[in-house]
């Protein structure tokens, strides 16, 4: 299964606001580098004193609960790659649980718990703040003969649009020079990669109708209502994806938003994106890291001036109440529950988030400080 970051989001806080009257509520976490059978051996305790034991004092609540993780558990052969985490209670005489198996960095600690809440800390470790990939990136594969559009976020590359072009083919053979074949392939090559130039504005800036972006280019790559790319990686062969990125083609904003020069990539498809996104990892990662730095150094200079910052949970959910977040910066110190409030709240009003690891120069200090969250701010509030 993948999931949205928003999604997860959402599944944590109805995992962290579920209550029952009593310990009828049941946590199993099993790490990324454990067997699944760690599961089993961590249930089968539980189960023993409900049906041997003690089970004049085992309910029929716990019983429930109980059965229905081991029915969760058993629909894996093994562990996904980030860990499994499931929940199963009764509440209100309704049997829920909630699964996480596509958590997008892993689950360190197994654990088995019950209680009359559910324990979201194996969620902390599974969630939390991480600079390897923060943000979404745009692909573009292009050749002389095709391109590929894409999006890779949390680690899942998304085709946009994969279309051919008409650059080799010529509607005669007859009654032209060699010379003349190459004025119009030539030709052909600048339109196509003009066109191309145009679709990667559609496709990854916020504001495609300041791009002059054609009704054919929003066609082609969609609503034109994609989110603005924290950056852009771009491959091909080093001649078209040279030829593409010269003579200023690609709108200025998406220049600046290049992370490495040109990767080779032979094949413009959805598995050249896979490739592109593979081959730049190292550059993303150093990409990412880059603008939490650059986004922490704005926020400790807005600390000691005038420039507008928030500081502290409570300021950042007053500002909140203003709309006036623009960016809001947590790091693992955060609860889970409220760390994807501040997130869910602060996209809402149109902002963005980026999480802090602990390890970039200004993390630690943010998360002792100011309780691991703050936040930039369009405007100052009073």
């Amino acid at each position: 299964m993948s999931s949205s970051t928003t999604d997860i989001a959402d599944r944590i806080e109805r995992v962290a606001s579920t209550e029952a009257d009593d310990a009828h509520l049941f946590t199993l976490a099993i790490a990324a580098d454990e067997p699944i059978a760690r599961g089993h051996e961590r249930l089968e305790p539980d189960r023993a004193t409900a049906d041997y034991v003690d089970p004049q004092r085992a309910s029929k609540s716990i019983r429930q609960a109980l059965e229905r993780a081991r029915d969760r558990l058993d629909e894996y052969d093994s562990v996904p790659e980030n860990g499994l985490v499931i929940y199963a209670g009764v509440v209100e005489n309704e049997v829920v649980d909630f699964v996480f198996d596509d958590l997008p960095t892993p689950v360190e600690t197994g654990t088995v718990a019950q209680d009359n809440e559910f324990d979201t800390a194996p969620l902390e470790s599974g969630s939390g703040a991480s600079a390897d990939l923060d943000g979404e990136f745009g692909l573009l594969v292009v050749e002389r003969g095709g391109v590929a559009l894409g999006r890779l976020s949390d680690d899942e590359v998304t085709v946009v649009a994969e279309y051919d072009s008409e650059v080799s083919e010529r509607a005669s053979t007859s009654g032209y020079a060699e010379g003349s074949y190459e004025r119009e392939d030539d030709r052909q090559a600048e339109a196509f990669y003009d066109r191309v130039a145009e679709d990667a504005a559609e496709a990854f800036l916020a504001d495609s109708a300041a791009t002059g972006a054609s009704p054919e280019a929003a066609e082609r790559t969609g609503d034109g209502d994609g989110a603005a790319v924290a950056g852009l990686l771009v491959g091909g062969t080093s001649h078209s994806a040279e030829q593409f990125l010269a003579d200023d083609r690609l709108d200025y904003r998406l220049e600046e938003a290049l992370v490495a020069d040109p990767i080779p990539v032979e094949d413009a498809s959805e598995n050249g994106l896979e490739q592109l996104a593979d081959r730049g990892r190292e550059e993303i990662e150093a990409a990412s890291r880059e603008r939490v730095a650059e986004a922490l150094d704005r926020f400790y200079s807005g600390v000691e001036t005038d420039e507008p910052v928030a500081s502290g949970p409570e300021e950042v959910d007053r500002a909140l109440e203003f709309e006036a977040v623009e960016t809001l910066l947590v790091t693992g110190e955060l609860s889970v529950e409220r760390r994807h409030g501040f997130e869910r709240r602060v996209a809402e009003t149109g902002g963005e988030s980026i999480a802090v690891p602990e390890d970039v120069e200004g993390g630690q200090r943010l998360a002792e400080e100011f309780d691991g969250v703050a936040a930039l701010l369009r405007y100052p509030i009073d």
